[in-house]
């Protein structure tokens, strides 16, 4: 079986040219596919990913276990046009210049993120089904008629193991350095004639990559999940699934790292910390190694407890029509905890609380008649967010004489309900057996309800801290309540301050997205489409800072795509051009206070992009892949204040690429096999540049990440008997270093840097075995 071609994963389709089996099991949606073609359900109907009219991407779940991918940062190694990485615990996709940029959980994303095509709402969550994955589907461009809301940029679907009509499972046991070991293992079959399940596990355990200053591993992952399924079908027409899973996670991964000073306030170049970390005046001192260690006294850790039940049933009532209902529930409850300052000095910590619970159901009627295709249905999302956050700044190390009368707190929650509905619908017509259109749309209103909202800024001397108590200047607390008893949990309710409320506030948003696609498929090895769309982001609130509800997003696409397999199917090449007209973006500000981040609304902005991808067969063993990815992102008509310089005023940032987008992502591969009598061995090796980025609007030189390259090196083996299989792999082969995501902290406690680094070098090896 050929290797994962990571690298080669085309932004308009999967590059695979190699012989091997594309899904593990066919679903209710999916025929039997040529052996190179994997099968997607993108569009609500079963097509190879070549015949399909999208910008689309498609990953088995075996290749991901090649390449040891359990979460979703490391799915965007090979993407052209996408960017992916995890801050705070919250996964921050973009592709194509187009995601979320913010490192909270109480976000939204503008990418569509599905498992088991059901829509995850809290982007903290979506790194919990990466386990028994049998594909990935990544869809690049407006989503909004088949995968509904925030698919302004995109949308990535997971789809995992169902239980099957035979005993089916495997086991897999990876190792690795930094104390890695990861199993995931799922095992399923039939219970009786009409009713079969599948159990699968994965756990997770690793050690960090790093050190606070108090001996505390950060940068490490414990985590354990499981699904189970049953499936009935009491007739050959009628399939019933059910679903439920479970992820836990307790460690101290997600610290914030001390990037640098931020950026200097030209108005006040002078004025005592502008940009500097307040622990440096009292003391403190970095780490050495910047992207592994902090020297924090604070433990960074992070809790999430995630479960998710949903039901899908699959009526075919006719042989052109499938009844399709999808019913899901998910409770998201997650908390961390992390040093703010980064250092030995009791300058500032902080703690945010995350619980969320959605519900959704869709109903809709598919099928296809002759040269006749059609899909149309109804969606309803609930969603109820509730969210805290506490930022503690004093110095007690510096002068424990002055504790708790000089203790600084800033204090937020908030609740916001979102009901969305939505009524959608595309058909298909192939007026010869060379061109068809689609032509689709979705009509979107969603209600949110701010329900609840406070903030609590509890003020104290200005920094400096003066000394003695007394001094000018040296005025305190006085009420007790508004003390820090550090020997209570940060958000104990006996240890919050009494915050400003805010009264109830409600905002309806409504859309029309239409899609229209020409296509023309002159032979089996050439498509060719035109796609006119439009994408979607409701506005909403900000809970716990105050504000007025931001505007919603809109999205004007134009793309041309065309997918050639040339010299019989030797030779694959994907190409895609595209245009976007944005219109009030949707970006994250910093928050001087240390809250929620702020949500402006850019007046617009353009992107024009193209892609490519060549995969080609030179021998029957021997397989090389190239990617490319070009965007030129530009803000046309915003204006803001930088909340960490906001003696600067009102800036225009007409001209600025938008942020965490790079101009140019280039990757590669080459792979070769050789059958010995012990079975097949494969090596191979990847590649991937990525050019500059600012990971602010305001494209400064502090905030911004220099172009840097990866390599990747995988040796693979598969027994002749098929069940059996191993292998080596090293990550990161030159130990690069470099930022994943910078963030700016509040003015109050210096507006410095702060970020999340790439992973070192990583090697070890797998073994797994298949029934």
């Amino acid at each position: 079986m050929r290797p994962f071609n990571f690298g080669a994963i085309s932004v308009i389709a999967f590059a695979a040219a190699a012989a091997a089996p594309a899904c593990a099991q066919a679903g209710p949606d999916q025929p039997a596919a040529q052996s190179d073609d994997i099968i997607v359900t993108a569009q609500r109907r079963a097509e190879t990913v070549q015949d399909t009219p999208l910008a689309i991407s498609a990953i088995t779940g075996e290749d991901l276990r090649k390449n040891g991918v359990t979460d979703i940062s490391g799915l965007g190694n090979g993407l052209p046009n996408v960017n992916i990485n995890v801050a705070n615990g919250v996964p921050r996709i973009t592709i194509r210049g187009i995601g979320n940029t913010a490192s909270q959980g109480n976000s939204e994303s503008q990418i569509a993120f599905h498992v088991d095509g059901v829509y995850i709402g809290r982007p903290v969550a979506t790194t919990d089904g990466m386990f028994d994955v049998q594909r990935i589907e990544v869809v690049r461009g407006p989503q909004g008629t088949l995968y509904g809301r925030n698919a302004t940029g995109g949308a990535i679907n997971v789809i995992t193991g169902d239980p099957t009509d035979t005993l089916q499972g495997f086991g897999e046991v990876t190792a690795g350095n930094y104390g890695l070991v990861r199993v995931e293992a799922a095992v399923g079959g039939p219970i009786s004639s009409t009713l079969s399940a599948r159990l699968a596990v994965q756990s997770v355990d690793r050690g960090g990559y790093g050190h606070d200053g108090i001996g505390n591993p950060i940068d490490d992952q414990h985590s354990k999940a499981i699904r189970g399924k049953l499936l009935f079908k009491p007739t050959d027409n009628l399939r019933i699934l059910l679903s439920g899973e479970y992820f836990h996670e307790d460690d101290y991964a997600f610290a914030l790292h001390y990037v640098g000073p931020g950026d200097p306030d030209p108005v006040a170049p002078g004025a005592a910390g502008a940009t500097t970390n307040r622990a440096f005046i009292l003391g403190g001192a970095p780490a050495r190694n910047l992207y592994r260690n902090t020297t924090g006294n604070t433990p960074s850790w992070f809790k999430k407890d995630d479960y998710a039940f949903s039901g899908t049933i699959d009526w075919d009532f006719a042989d052109f029509a499938r009844l399709t209902s999808i019913t899901s529930y998910r409770d998201v409850d997650y908390k961390n905890q992390f040093d703010y300052d980064g250092t030995l000095v009791d300058a500032a910590f902080a703690a945010q609380f995350v619980k969320g619970k959605q519900f959704s159901q869709e109903l809709r009627l598919g099928g296809s008649s002759g040269d006749f295709q059609y899909v149309a249905g109804v969606y309803y999302y609930w969603d109820d967010l509730y969210f805290q956050n506490r930022l503690i700044r004093d110095r007690r190390t510096a002068d424990p004489a002055l504790s708790p009368q000089l203790i600084k707190t800033f204090y937020q929650f908030g609740g916001v309900k979102t009901d969305a509905y939505a009524v959608f619908g595309q058909i298909g017509y192939d007026f010869t057996p060379v061109f068809g259109i689609d032509i689709g749309g979705r009509f979107s209103s969603e209600t949110k309800n701010r329900y609840s909202e406070g903030v609590a800024n509890v003020a104290a001397p200005t920094f400096p801290y003066p000394t003695p108590a007394g001094s000018p200047g040296g005025a305190v607390i006085a009420n007790p309540a508004n003390f820090y008893n550090p020997a209570l949990d940060i958000l104990d309710p006996a240890n919050l301050p009494r915050p400003a409320t805010f009264p109830r506030a409600e905002a309806t948003f409504k859309k029309f997205t239409p899609k229209v696609t020409l296509r023309a498929k002159p032979n089996d090895d050439i498509l060719l489409y035109a796609t006119y769309s439009q994408g979607f982001r409701s506005g909403g609130f900000v809970p716990g800072t105050g504000t007025r509800a931001f505007l919603p997003e809109q999205l004007k696409s134009y793309e041309l795509g065309a997918k050639l397999d040339l010299f019989d199917r030797r030779l694959r090449i994907n190409g895609a051009g595209f245009y976007y007209r944005y219109t009030n973006l949707q970006v994250t500000r910093i928050n001087p206070l240390g809250g929620a981040n702020l949500v402006d609304s850019a007046g617009s902005a353009t992107i024009w992009g193209a892609e490519a991808s060549v995969d080609a067969t030179i021998a029957r063993d021997f397989h090389l892949d190239v990617q490319a990815g070009w965007l030129d992102p530009e803000y046309k008509v915003y204006s803001s204040v930088d909340s960490n310089r906001p003696n600067l005023g009102v800036i225009n940032l007409a001209g600025n690429m938008l942020a965490q987008t790079s101009k140019w992502t280039l990757s590669g591969g080459a792979d070769y096999s050789w059958h010995p009598a012990i079975g097949d061995i494969t090596i191979r090796a990847e590649a991937k540049y990525q050019s500059k980025m600012y990971f602010t609007p305001f494209n400064t030189e502090r905030y911004s990440q220099d172009g840097y390259a990866l390599v990747d090196l995988y040796l693979n083996y598969q027994h002749p008997d098929g069940h059996l299989s191993g292998g080596l792999f090293m990550k990161n082969v030159a130990n690069k270093n470099a930022w994943a995501s910078m963030t700016g902290a509040p003015v109050s406690i210096g507006g410095f840097i702060s970020g999340a680094s790439l992973a070192p070098r990583t090697f070890g090896v797998r073994l797994g075995y298949r029934l």
